[in-house]
Parts: structure tokens; C-alpha cells; sequence
């Protein structure tokens, strides 16, 4: 997996900022395997929710944040 925890991300369609919390594993509810996932939570509205998203689908909808550090925010 990769090394993503506590860095911060953009969605892509819209802008929101978000940090890995750490590494997850997802049941499938289709093929009932288990899969690779990613834990974050917002950096704005509700900040005490947290989300969980198979790998894939993080990678292919969030983009790493440059010069932006944790304690900034």
C-alpha cells in the first residue's frame, strides 16, 4: 500500500481537502474479498466524520496536496 498517512489530498471534481488517516481493508460486496483501502477525514464542514474508499478508487478521484502541511490547517 502506499505510504499516504497523515498527507493531504484534493478531490478532484470538487476541491475539497481531505487527510489520510491511515491504511483500511474493505470487504467486496461482490466478490466478498478483501480489499485495500483508505481512511481520511474532511478538512472542512464536519471534521469529526470519517470515510473509507477502496484504493483504486482514492487514486483515481484524489491528487496529493503540494506545500500544504497538517498543522497549517
Amino acid at each position: 500500500m502506499m505510504k499516504i498517512k497523515n498527507l493531504i489530498f484534493e478531490h478532484l471534481k470538487t476541491g475539497n481537502l481531505y487527510l489520510v488517516l491511515g491504511e483500511a481493508e474493505l470487504k467486496n460486496p461482490s466478490t466478498r474479498s478483501w480489499e485495500d483501502a483508505v481512511l481520511y477525514k474532511p478538512l472542512y464542514g464536519d471534521m469529526s466524520k470519517t470515510y473509507v474508499r477502496e484504493l483504486n478508487d482514492f487514486v483515481s478521484k484524489f491528487k496529493a496536496v503540494q506545500g500544504i502541511q497538517k498543522k497549517e490547517l
